[in-house]
């Protein structure tokens, strides 16, 4: 028994590492699927729309995964979808950067960077380094628009822990410039209370693929099963033509972007 107690005392403080590095899942479900909060519209039925949200209900359906959806802000998200078991993130971009920190499904989506200004601003960006003489650009903590400025040299920005701050911000003029995207802004300026003839695009800086990013400690059967699941939609047609009824007129990303480069 003493023996027991010095071995239990030995590793006693890497059990509770081990705890700390992966907690387990929020619920009793298989899966744990982060969506973040605000970014996706609800049809009358309550459900969440446009091409992620469905993407996933059809993996959860060909592969009879036991899944919980979790509407949540997307730092929160972001740091449990690197550290839980079992657990999933989205929309992520991936980044170099980000690359050994989570497992890819997808792309799912294909989104422009771009950055937007009250509409009769005046402002005009021809590049990069134009935005940089810009006194204030509205940016969204963790964000890859942010870290991808940030890693460019950029001391302008003005990081909030809300999409629809930095919409506020702009109508208010405490912000010259947001960042944002070309899909789902709409959706952010509705739930701001603006109609998006308020604002008007300057600059389209970069355009990027959206995926599913899955923790790195997610069971490797389970991610196997989505991953197959996901090439199996792509064969019979069904996410393309999922894609297309939410956005007529663009093609589905079949295949990823190149990447800039290696990770820093």
């Amino acid at each position: 028994m003493l023996r027991m107690r010095e071995l239990f005392r030995a590793c006693a403080p890497f059990l509770l590492l081990a705890l700390l590095i992966v907690p387990q899942a929020a619920g009793a479900a298989e899966l744990t699927i982060y969506f973040e909060k605000n970014q996706f519209p609800k049809n009358d039925a309550g459900n969440f729309t446009t091409i992620f949200p469905e993407t996933v209900r059809e993996l959860i359906k060909r592969t009879g995964t036991d899944a919980e959806i979790i509407e949540i802000p997307w730092q929160r998200g972001y740091d449990l979808g690197q550290t839980q078991a079992n657990a999933a993130i989205l929309p992520t971009t991936r980044t170099p950067k980000r690359e050994k920190l989570f497992r890819w499904l997808g792309p799912v989506n294909r989104l422009q960077w771009i950055f937007y200004q009250k509409r009769g601003r005046g402002l005009t960006l021809h590049s990069l380094e134009d935005a940089k003489r810009v006194p204030a650009i509205g940016t969204y903590a963790k964000d890859a628009r942010e870290q991808f400025l940030k890693d460019r040299g950029f001391r302008n920005l003005q990081s909030t822990n809300h999409q629809l701050l930095n919409v506020r911000k702009l109508m208010e003029g405490r912000i010259d410039l947001m960042v944002g995207g070309n899909l789902g802004i709409e959706s952010i300026m509705n739930l701001a209370g603006y109609d998006m003839d308020r604002i008007e695009p300057v600059l389209t800086f970069k355009e990027v693929d959206l995926y599913i990013a899955f923790s790195p400690y997610t069971d490797n059967a389970l991610f196997q099963r989505w991953q197959k699941a996901f090439e199996s939609m792509k064969r019979d047609g069904t996410f393309q033509a999922m894609y297309r009824r939410d956005y007529p007129g663009l093609e589905p990303p079949l295949a990823p972007l190149p990447q800039d480069g290696p990770a820093n």
